[in-house]
């Protein structure tokens, strides 16, 4: 799914999806305000991204319930933002796995050498 950010979107929205086209379109100004924050387009691509997984799976009634998708794409937000992964974690549930180096190791985040914890969707 391809993600453009446009200056505007159709009926000054957030965002919009194109599920047949394979992209999502996040605007950068909507309404009087000049410049909308990034935090407010990462929520708009996961809103508009639960749209698009819904609306492929057939859940168009699901897709067109607003509450639901708002509720759900906020959680989803959070969870993103809030989600670290170990560099270092097996390819499978048990291969590998030596337990007593995973108690000592058992914090899931992972932090780069700047120090920040790594954030899955900018893991390359």
């Amino acid at each position: 799914m391809e993600v453009r950010i446009v200056e505007r979107c159709d009926d000054n929205k957030l965002g919009l999806c194109f599920v047949a086209a394979g992209y999502i379109e996040i605007a950068d100004k909507c309404n009087r305000c000049d410049s909308i924050p990034d935090r407010a387009k990462v929520n708009t691509f996961y809103h508009e991204l639960t749209h698009s997984i819904l609306d492929t799976m057939g859940e168009t009634e699901l897709s067109a319930n607003e509450k639901f998708v708002c509720c759900f794409s906020s959680f989803l937000t959070e969870a993103m933002a809030n989600a670290y992964f170990a560099v270092d974690v097996p390819p499978t549930p048990f291969e590998g796995v030596d337990p007593d180096r995973d108690a000592k190791t058992s914090d899931i985040s992972a932090t780069a050498t700047d120090g920040k914890p790594h954030n899955p969707s900018f893991i390359e």
